[in-house]
Formats: C-alpha cells, sequence, structure tokens
C-alpha cells in the first residue's frame, strides 16, 4: 500500500518463521531476504539411521526506486 509520506509491504513466506526474516532499506531499495534450515532423518526399528537429508534454501526479493 502506497501513501503521502510511508509504504505498507505484506509479505507471506510460507515455512519460515517470522523471526528468520531479514528486512533492510537502503537508498530506494527495500530488500526482503530470509534462510530456511531444514534436517530430516529416518531410523530403522533398531534406531540406526537409513538416511539423513539436510536443506537450505534463501529468498531475496527487492522493491527498487520506492521514493521516484
Amino acid at each position: 500500500m502506497d501513501s503521502d509520506n510511508h509504504y505498507e509491504v505484506s509479505v507471506d513466506v510460507p515455512g519460515i518463521n517470522k523471526d528468520d526474516i531479514n528486512l533492510s532499506y537502503q537508498g530506494n531499495t527495500l530488500t526482503i531476504s530470509a534462510t530456511k534450515h531444514a534436517s530430516k532423518t529416518d531410523k530403522d526399528d533398531q534406531g540406526n539411521i537409513l538416511t539423513q537429508e539436510h536443506s537450505v534454501g534463501h529468498i531475496l526479493f527487492q522493491l527498487i526506486n520506492l521514493n521516484s
């Protein structure tokens, strides 16, 4: 939303906690970024590890020239 003296931005980032989202404003650019880490371990009935997966995902969104 744009008004005379400010912007209001709403972002939906499924699977990422609110505290893990980073906002920065430099020049006329608003940057929204986040990193998601996930791990999964599958074990057999005796507790032995069968598989382990680790993944990392990054998002970056920029709104440029907000004041022009």
